[in-house]
């Protein structure tokens, strides 16, 4: 049985794919909404409301200087005439400042031929008071009469006409800008509203999807789970009865043989009743998905005797002294066929790779460390593990050896056991002078709460 997840996997990509761009289009198309509201608000703050007021006061100036050129001239026909120049500074420059201001504003669509119209009136209004200024300061009251009637007068008349038309047409551009403002105000919410839509639809549309893949995911794992445990069930019926075969022919062996010949016999006895124990183990943990036996127990002096046996004869192929440099009488929560497992493939591994150099010493250690947990260390004097592997070396087929020898499993399956049953493992090596591999699992609550564990006599 196989899982085919690649058409899956571009499916689901493309729809988030879809997702992140109907969201990104949707954060554009609002900035662009947000950007042509703010020039339009522009368009209100800094160019209708403050044309009009510029405006405004530009009449009021114009206003203020026909007075003045009516007062003055007045008074040059009873012979009271004065400079009307100093007089008519204030007025002018503010007329001239104020138009000055307003044509640095934005122009609206249509307005120029607007302000060019008023620029004329005003340059009229301009020679016309210089005229009047002279004719004035000369004392002639017929002639500064004339240009106040016919040049004077006349501009200021054009200029009260025409200013209010500019800014009533700024008025009218200002209330169309606020109509756009609410408009795209309209149109950016609705926009924002229908990619929302648009995306929450292809959000449950994708996760629809994404639960359906899972959910067949799981009913393929769980009829693949369920296809190895057959498998594993057969595998381990077919190990074992041989293995069950093989120890009655040992048992018989034993009654008939010779005292030399027993002692041999006997411990391939051992071997096969551990083998077993451990296939059985193995078996019961693969199946309980990685949960350990509840209850389950094992004392670790009985176990740590049998992995030593178990390993004697590779220790004396390998030239390789293991012994036992601190043992407690203590108990752990796990079976002794995973324990039995954990010890042996860390002892076995030390061993193994023990290298070329002189001293070749494998040190066990046991030891109760706070009444709920047992460390189990394993130190050799072997080449130390290579700094490039870290913490690799407890992955699935990564070896610290490079003769190529073992599956690269060992240390992968003691982690597992380990992590399983709540404890933990590491290890601390320099290269060339060994590794210490040590390991935490928690203690039976039998000899947890029994009192002091006694050393092993």
């Amino acid at each position: 049985m196989r899982l085919r997840h690649r058409p899956t996997e571009r499916v689901l990509f493309l729809a988030f794919l879809a997702i992140a761009v109907t969201f990104l289009a949707g954060i554009a198309l609002g900035q662009a909404y947000v950007w042509q509201i703010r020039t339009a608000t522009d368009a209100v703050t800094r160019n209708a409301t403050a044309g009009i007021q510029l405006l405004s006061s530009m009449r009021s100036s114009v206003r203020s200087l026909e007075l003045l050129a009516n007062d003055q001239v007045g008074a040059c026909d009873v012979g009271r005439c004065a400079p009307l120049r100093p007089r008519m500074e204030s007025p002018r420059g503010a007329l001239l400042e104020d138009w000055q201001s307003y044509s640095r504003l934005p122009v609206f669509p249509g307005e120029e031929n607007r302000r060019a119209s008023v620029g004329e009136d005003l340059n009229r209004l301009e020679v016309a008071l210089e005229q009047l200024a002279a004719l004035v300061e000369a004392g002639k009251s017929q002639g500064a009469d004339e240009v106040l009637r016919y040049g004077v007068k006349p501009s200021c008349d054009r200029l009260d006409a025409s200013i209010p038309a500019l800014s009533e047409y700024g008025a009218i551009q200002g209330q169309m800008a606020e109509t756009r403002i609410h408009w795209l105000a309209r149109r950016a919410m609705a926009t924002s509203l229908i990619f929302g839509l648009i995306g929450a639809a292809l959000a449950a549309v994708t996760a629809s999807f994404a639960i359906r893949f899972v959910r067949r995911s799981e009913q393929l794992l769980r009829a693949r789970a369920e296809e190895l445990d057959r498998f594993a069930g057969q595998m381990a019926h077919d190990v074992l009865s041989p293995l069950s075969g093989m120890a009655m022919s040992v048992q018989l062996a034993v009654r008939d043989a010779s005292p030399h010949s027993r002692e041999a016999l006997e411990r391939g006895l051992r071997s096969l009743v551990r083998s077993r124990d451990l296939v059985h183990a193995l078996l019961s943990f693969a199946r309980a998905e990685a949960a350990p036996a509840q209850g389950a127990t094992a004392d670790v002096a009985t176990v740590l005797t049998g992995v030593l046996e178990e390993l004697h004869d590779l220790a004396a192929e390998h030239r390789v002294q293991v012994s036992v440099e601190r043992s407690t009488a203590v108990q752990v929560a796990c079976s002794a066929g995973v324990l039995m497992s954990v010890l042996g493939n860390i002892v076995r591994n030390a061993v193994k790779y023990m290298g070329d150099g002189a001293r070749r010493e494998v040190r066990v250690r046991v030891e109760a460390t706070d009444g709920s947990a047992v460390r189990l260390e394993v130190e050799d004097t072997g080449p130390g593990i290579p700094r490039s592997l870290g913490e690799r070396v407890f992955e699935p087929f990564v070896r610290g050896s490079t003769d190529g020898s073992g599956s690269g499993l060992g240390l992968a399956t003691a982690k597992r056991l380990v992590t399983a049953h709540g404890g933990r493992i590491g290890f601390r090596s320099q290269e060339g002078q060994g590794t210490l591999f040590w390991v935490e699992l928690p203690q039976a609550r039998s000899t947890a709460t029994g009192g002091r564990a006694q050393p092993a006599g």
